[in-house]
Formats: structure tokens, sequence, C-alpha cells
């Protein structure tokens, strides 16, 4: 069982996340955060460990980026980044931090984006638990 951790100020984002993670019997979302230092918290506290974090960038009080700086350096895990923000606003940043996957939401409301996305993500959840990730913090 892959377990999952979703991190996003979007409470539309976080149940439409979970809810495709959930429809595949081989994930399964452990907990829900609405930004990073709330996460971290869960990370510190949990009585498992994700196996897959899923996080947004732009959140309030503690972002993405600081979150994943973090993450990497306390807790390494497979990160897949969800997000609005152009993929080369944050290509570099994450890479440094050794995250390699990152997703950009649909920007379109439609339900075929939806699903398609969906589906994008429950494949590469199951990729990156797979250890398909490489951590170079360098």
């Amino acid at each position: 069982m892959i377990k999952v951790l979703l991190v996003d100020d979007s409470r539309t984002a976080l149940e439409i996340i979970s809810f495709f993670l959930e429809k595949d019997p081989a994930i399964q979302v452990i907990g829900t955060a609405i930004n990073g230092k709330d996460a971290i918290t869960f990370l510190k506290s949990a009585p498992v460990n994700p196996d897959v974090i899923v996080l947004d960038i732009k959140m309030p009080v503690m972002d993405g980026v600081e979150t994943m700086e973090y993450i990497m350096s306390y807790h390494p895990t497979p990160i897949l980044i969800v997000t609005a923000l152009e993929r080369d606003e944050i290509l570099s940043k994450a890479h440094s931090l050794g995250i390699f996957d990152i997703i950009q939401k649909p920007m379109s409301k439609g339900v075929e984006d939806i699903s398609s996305i969906g589906q994008e993500i429950i494949e590469r959840v199951k990729q990156l638990a797979q250890g398909n990730v490489i951590f170079d913090n360098e």
C-alpha cells in the first residue's frame, strides 16, 4: 500500500486529488495539510511516514519551496509537485532539492481535464513510490 500525504491550501484540490488517489486500491491517503507548516507538524507526529508527498507550491503560512527544503533535509520523501504555477518558474529550485516530478494543475475546469490529471497523479505517485526519484541536494 502506497501511503500519501496531500498538501494544498485549496480544500477543493485536496478533495479532488484524494478522490482520485483513493480510487486506486494500491494507494491510501494518510493525511492532508493546508500549508507547509501543517505538513511538517504531520510528519513529526504521524505514526507512519508517507511514501510520497503531493505538494502545492503557492500556499499561505509556509509555501511549497520552504516545505520542500525542510522535508528533503529532515524527512527525505519523494515529492510530486502539483501546482498552477508555470513549470519553468519552479523547475530549477525543485531540481536543486532533488524534486524531479511536477504536474501543472489544469487551468480549465472541464471534467475531462480533471479526470486526465487525476490519472496522471496516480501514475506519478506509483512511479515515485517505486523509487523513480533522485535525491540530489547539491
